[in-house]
């Protein structure tokens, strides 16, 4: 296949399956990555790295889930992700879950200053948080296991634009 058809054919791609890597636009000029479909710590981390490469210089926001299924390493997974945010100097973590996991996830970011931390039980309350957090410009990463029930969150959060 010659560069021109290859070029053209990427052009046309879409995902083959919503939730994984899909970058949505919002009309108030948010951007919302949805990676919700799957979750464990390298993808978690390319999820975390895509956010600030596609964020450059705008507020990053990471709305993130559990990982299941991990075992043992579970917590101690969590927490490195929580430090990975901190280190990535993501502006704003929206933890979602009360597990111990999520909690171990926090407290190793919150060391990262002037990160702001919210955190919502489940996605039913997502919303209203987002809505009262997100800001024109912003880019934001909604990343779980399927599990936890965010792989939909992130089409209704691009459908809801504030006026």
């Amino acid at each position: 296949m010659d560069t021109g058809r290859i070029a053209q054919a990427l052009s046309a791609a879409e995902p083959v399956s919503a939730g994984r890597l899909q970058i949505l636009e919002r009309a108030d000029g948010v951007t919302i990555i949805n990676d919700a479909f799957n979750a464990n710590p390298e993808s978690m981390r390319a999820g975390l790295e895509t956010l600030t490469s596609v964020a450059g210089d705008r507020r990053t926001v990471a709305v993130l889930g559990e990982m299941k299924e991990l075992g043992d390493i579970a917590k101690a997974a969590h927490a490195d992700v929580g430090r990975l945010v901190g280190e990535l100097g993501i502006d704003v973590l929206v933890t979602v879950g009360t597990t111990d996991e999520m909690t171990a996830l926090a407290d190793a970011a919150r060391p990262a200053s002037p990160l702001r931390i919210e955190s919502a039980d489940d996605p039913d309350v997502l919303l209203p948080l987002l809505n009262r957090l997100l800001k024109s410009g912003d880019v934001v990463l909604v990343k779980a296991s399927k599990s936890v029930g965010l792989e939909k969150f992130a089409n209704i959060l691009h459908a809801e634009v504030r006026a």
